[in-house]
């Protein structure tokens, strides 16, 4: 018979876990530390990969952090947002944010318009 003391519990009886926590699968991890960051990544056959950070660590400020890395050039795009506002980077394309469609019938006067839109005011 199984007894408790044969089992290694990942549980405090709080519901506070008793350590480091990294669950895989394939090319999917979770990652969940004693540090108040949970990491949720996956990479696909090129060697892309895709993470989703979540910080709420004490010595840092809590923040959300998505990054994606190119598989071949090593070169991130990363989008942070924490107390202090939301950064931006792209090492890819070198390009930043870009609208995905023509938004500009629906700008509002608080919208970022984009260049584009800008050049038709200019004309």
């Amino acid at each position: 018979m199984v007894t408790s003391a044969d089992v290694e519990n990942i549980y405090n009886i709080d519901g506070t876990l008793t350590g480091d926590r990294i669950l895989d699968k394939a090319d999917n991890r979770l990652r969940i530390d004693g540090q108040g960051q949970m990491i949720f990544g996956a990479s696909d056959s090129a060697g892309n990969q895709s993470s989703i950070y979540l910080n709420g660590a004490s010595a840092q400020p809590a923040s959300i952090e998505y990054q994606y890395i190119d598989g071949g050039s090593g070169d991130p795009i990363l989008l942070k947002i924490d107390g202090s506002g939301a950064i931006i980077t792209d090492e890819i394309n070198l390009r930043g944010f870009e609208y995905a469609a023509d938004y500009s019938a629906n700008y509002t006067n608080r919208s970022l318009v984009d260049k584009a839109y800008v050049d038709q005011q200019l004309m």
